[in-house]
């Protein structure tokens, strides 16, 4: 792909911009090209990278460790044969990356995948501030071969599931690409709702209810509290078991009449209006 991978994570988790990273000298990944090719490609983006370790750990791509993104959209500034042929991937295939993280004191890389293919790899050189990194990168598309290639990535905006990003290379020209998470990654948070069921019951029909966050259907209920759904008389018991738990009634009916002998009395539920 033409930027694929650009994000090489550091597989330490240390925060504190004071400690120290192995292969980590000045701010540049010293494992990624060599010194003169690290000193060109910042003069060519006209960039500096920052000597902050912290950044290596804490950066706009650290939420994405671990996970695969699919590129949906590509907007290209500045074309050429190779961003070409990236464009005619994301239309008309499925362009995915793979963040790695490996074990500490490892760079993890950046794995692409075009239809399934393996494409390439590409490594994080440095970074210039939490949203913005040099990335140096191999790979091979459609017969194309980019080998030792240099680029920029810079950030324009990020969610827990999409990503913007404005890239630059020596090979590979500029454009604007947009990342999401695959779609079976992306968790979504089911919404709490109230489900009741109308049971048989002892003394005569009740409601019963019960906040879930799947559909009430799953589990035989129905949607709608019961006092929504016309049972709005809120009613327990005190001779222990189910009548402890509370039941709704219909709007007639009064807690005290549901066991006349008076040997399990019913009373409302707390805080429930008081029938007349």
């Amino acid at each position: 792909m033409c930027t694929s991978g650009i994000f090489v994570l550091l597989a330490s988790f240390c925060t504190a911009s004071a400690f120290k990273l192995d292969g980590i000298v000045n701010g540049w990944n010293t494992s990624v090209g060599t010194a003169r090719q690290r000193a060109a490609a910042a003069e060519k983006f006209n960039t500096t990278v920052t000597d902050d370790d912290g950044l290596w750990s804490n950066n706009v791509m650290t939420a994405f460790i671990g996970k695969t993104m699919h590129m949906t959209d590509i907007n290209i500034t500045e074309r050429n044969s190779f961003n070409t042929i990236i464009e005619k991937s994301v239309k008309t295939g499925t362009v995915l990356w793979t963040v790695e993280a490996g074990p500490p004191g490892v760079f993890a890389i950046m794995e692409e995948h075009i239809d399934g293919k393996y494409t390439g790899v590409a490594y994080t050189a440095g970074w210039a501030s939490r949203n913005t990194w040099i990335e140096y990168d191999n790979k091979e598309v459609f017969g194309f071969k980019i080998k030792y290639d240099w680029g920029i990535a810079t950030a324009l905006s990020a969610t827990d599931t999409t990503l913007v990003l404005e890239y630059w290379s020596y090979l590979k020209g500029k454009f604007i690409m947009t990342w999401k998470l695959k779609e079976e990654e992306v968790s979504v948070e089911e919404p709490v709702r109230p489900c009741h069921a109308i049971l048989k019951g002892y003394y005569g029909p009740l409601c019963v209810e019960e906040n879930r966050a799947g559909s009430c259907e799953t589990i035989g209920y129905t949607p709608f509290s019961c006092t929504a759904s016309g049972w709005p008389v809120c009613c327990i018991g005190h001779s222990g078991g189910d009548s402890n738990n509370p039941h709704w009634y219909k709007a007639d009916q009064k807690c005290s009449d549901l066991h006349p002998d008076g040997a399990a009395p019913f009373e409302l539920c707390k805080g429930e209006p008081l029938l007349v």
